[in-house]
């Protein structure tokens, strides 16, 4: 222990005397850490968000005019049994009229048209969520069979739709994959570079202490070993600068975005934060230290000879 107490005492000093490379070494591995962690961040979000969009996507059939309610209800019961739709729900033309109504309380001129129909113009219709959006041609077939479409009218338009939406936010979500690595790359090469240099100086810094060292009998270990807590040292500071930085930000734009591009998705940005927040920290710790280690130890095994 007083070995182990002694090594992290000369490391703390190596930190210390070569405060200005500290800094810079710090502050190179902060940005990385944060530059990754928002990528990573926004790759997690848009792979909830597409979930949530396959989930939310339901379509409306209208109800053919000549079509009674009895039909249209039996309808549904026989899509509620069917695997792939997870609801079906009878909507009346006037429930349907009522909900248009509600929608566009705050527009004068609508309310006022509606005001002056003598009949219902919208037709009655059933409302089908499936379980997920790759079910909906299956579903669409057993509409178009021949007893089924004497009762409802089968319009693809919302279908294709959704399928459109849901193939842009799965080709933003593999782009943002794919800058996630490159960023991720990039970082860890200038991170490598910036530790690796930074042991080479404290090393020849220390040239002589090592010296009197090695003469009175030190080991190589307890030479080789200050140099790698060092690097452990800056994944510390850079790992908790990183989460005292990203915390306040996130928690500034999570409001906005949750207001502006989120609402509809029960996606909550402060809320996703918080619950990763550990794993986060640990991971960004294990990262920036095996990163550190590894650039201490090429250091130290090509300019440390002992």
């Amino acid at each position: 222990m007083f070995h182990i107490f002694r090594t992290i005492k000369f490391a703390l000093q190596n930190v210390y005397r070569n405060i200005w490379l500290t800094i810079m070494t710090v502050t190179i591995l902060v940005l990385a850490l944060f530059s990754v962690s928002i990528v990573i961040s926004l790759n997690s979000v848009s792979e909830q968000l597409l979930t949530s969009v396959k989930q939310k996507v339901d379509i409306s059939i209208a109800v053919l005019p000549d079509s009674t309610e009895d039909q249209a209800k039996s309808l549904v019961d026989r899509l509620q049994n069917l695997p792939e739709v997870k609801s079906a729900t009878y909507v009346s033309s006037d429930e349907a009229l009522e909900e248009f109504r509600i929608q566009h309380k705050d527009d004068a001129d609508i309310q006022e048209t509606l005001g002056l129909l003598e009949e219902n113009p919208l037709p009655a219709r059933i409302i089908i969520s499936s379980n997920e959006i790759e079910s909906f041609p299956s579903i669409l077939s057993y509409l178009n069979q021949d007893e089924n479409q004497k009762i409802v009218s089968t319009d693809t338009t919302e279908v294709e739709q959704a399928q459109i939406v849901i193939e842009r936010l799965s080709s933003l979500s593999n782009q943002i994959q794919k800058i996630a690595l490159g960023v991720t790359i990039i970082f860890i090469v200038i991170s490598f570079l910036v530790v690796f240099n930074t042991i080479r100086i404290a090393i020849y810094t220390h040239k002589e202490e090592i010296g009197i060292m090695k003469l009175v009998g030190a080991s190589n270990w307890f030479i080789r070993t200050p140099f790698l807590i060092e690097g452990m040292l800056y994944a510390f500071f850079a790992t908790v600068i990183t989460i005292a930085i990203l915390a306040p930000v996130l928690g500034f734009l999570a409001p906005h975005l949750n207001d502006t591009f989120f609402a509809s998705y029960n996606i909550d940005i402060s809320q996703f934060f918080e619950a990763h927040l550990l794993s986060l920290i640990i991971y960004q710790f294990i990262g920036a230290a095996v990163l550190n280690m590894a650039s201490a130890s090429f250091a130290i095994s090509r300019y440390l000879k002992v």
